[in-house]
Order: C-alpha cells, then sequence, then structure tokens
C-alpha cells in the first residue's frame, strides 16, 4: 500500500479503493457468492456478480453512483429485487472492509457507498411511489414536497399510498 497516496485526499482513497476492487474482482466476486449463500440463501452467477464488482470499482473511481445504478436496472429485468439488492449490498459491504485497509478518507467512501445503493435500491423497486422518498428532492420537486405531508393524517395518507410500513409514518411527516 502507498501510504504517501492514503493520507492525501478523499478522492485518491477512493481511487486506491477502486483500484484495488478492480484487481481483485474475482477473489471479491467469489466471496460475494458465498456471503449470498450462507446469508441470503441465494444463487448468484459469479459471473453476474463480478461484473457488479467491476462497475462498483468504475463507480467508486468515477465518484458516481450512476454506473451501479444502470447496472441494478439492467441486471433486474433477470433477477428478482430481492437478489438485486442483496448482491448490491454484499458487493459494499466487501467494498467497505476493503476500504479498512487503506488508512485514508474511509467516511466518503461508506458515504458514497450508502448512496449507491440507496440510489440503486430505488431503481430496482416495483413500487411507483417509493421514487417519491428519495433522500434529496431535485428543485423541480421541491416545490410540491412541502405540500405532501403537513399533517399526520395526510402523512398516514401518503403512506399507504405507498405501501409504506406504520414505522415509516413519522419519518414521511418529520420530513416536511
Amino acid at each position: 500500500m502507498l501510504d504517501e497516496y492514503a493520507h492525501d485526499a478523499s478522492h485518491s482513497t477512493r481511487a486506491l479503493v477502486a483500484e484495488a476492487l478492480d484487481e481483485r474482482r474475482v477473489e471479491i466476486a467469489d466471496d460475494i457468492v458465498t456471503r449470498l449463500r450462507k446469508g441470503h440463501d441465494l444463487t448468484a452467477s459469479p459471473l453476474i456478480v463480478r461484473t457488479l464488482v467491476h462497475t462498483l470499482a468504475k463507480s467508486l473511481a468515477d465518484g458516481s453512483p450512476d454506473p451501479v445504478v444502470h447496472w441494478a436496472r439492467m441486471v433486474r429485468h433477470a433477477h428478482s429485487v430481492v437478489a438485486v439488492t442483496a448482491m448490491i449490498d454484499s458487493a459494499c459491504a466487501a467494498a467497505e472492509e476493503l476500504a479498512h485497509s487503506f488508512h485514508g478518507d474511509l467516511a466518503t467512501i461508506v458515504v458514497f457507498l450508502e448512496i449507491a445503493k440507496a440510489r440503486s435500491h430505488a431503481a430496482t423497486t416495483d413500487e411507483p411511489g417509493r421514487a417519491m422518498l428519495r433522500a434529496t428532492p431535485r428543485s423541480r420537486d421541491s416545490s410540491r414536497c412541502s405540500a405532501l405531508a403537513t399533517t399526520p393524517r395526510a402523512a398516514t395518507l401518503k403512506r399507504r399510498a405507498n405501501g409504506l410500513a406504520a414505522s415509516r409514518n413519522a419519518w414521511v411527516y418529520r420530513r416536511q
């Protein structure tokens, strides 16, 4: 490991982790397939998971979660939502474990992985209302967001319309 680069800046840590992911993608993919079998009782093709690891490495290097979101949308046509989200969660966990070995800006990597997971999960869900509950509404939506759940009753109606659990009601109300 190159210590002079590990403490330089968050983008260099991202680049180091991305490079390590890409170099070790076969081993990491096999580890993810094993995790899916043991933890989620899912069977996934090592080749599909290897493409995910490569896409995650590219996404980290570019600093954009869009490649992972695109991968999730494409794989969603052949696999269930549960399988796709489990593959992405396991890959992000493996990338985070790998990032621990680099003593750089781990917080940036973790936040990036969480953003990639959240956006890819939102892209693969079958529920159209889930996209409305993204963490950062776009500016064109901000005028509508303030009126969505101004009362607890409105929050309950919105939650039911989107098929969310009752525990999400307070979040929908507090969010506005």
